[in-house]
């Protein structure tokens, strides 16, 4: 449903293309190591694993507040 939604904004296919590969390939990368270390929960690549994804999952939070907050910048000047 978004990739329609993104069809009916003035993005251009090559921004809206170089963004999709940015925003999934270190997330697919992160899952894909946690996977594969999986099989030994008790193994040091497991641990590293474990807080790449966390570090992953708090830095997006963490960068959606921050676009956020500077939208409402944004916003506030405007008016």
């Amino acid at each position: 449903m978004i990739n329609y939604g993104y069809g009916l904004t003035n993005i251009s296919l090559t921004k809206y293309m170089i963004a999709s590969v940015l925003g999934i390939i270190p997330g697919t990368v992160v899952f894909l190591n946690f996977g594969a270390t999986s099989t030994n929960v008790f193994s040091k690549e497991f641990l590293i694993a474990s807080l790449l994804v966390i570090l992953l999952t708090v830095g997006s939070i963490y960068l959606s507040k921050l676009v956020e907050k500077r939208e409402q910048q944004k916003k506030s000047a405007n008016e």
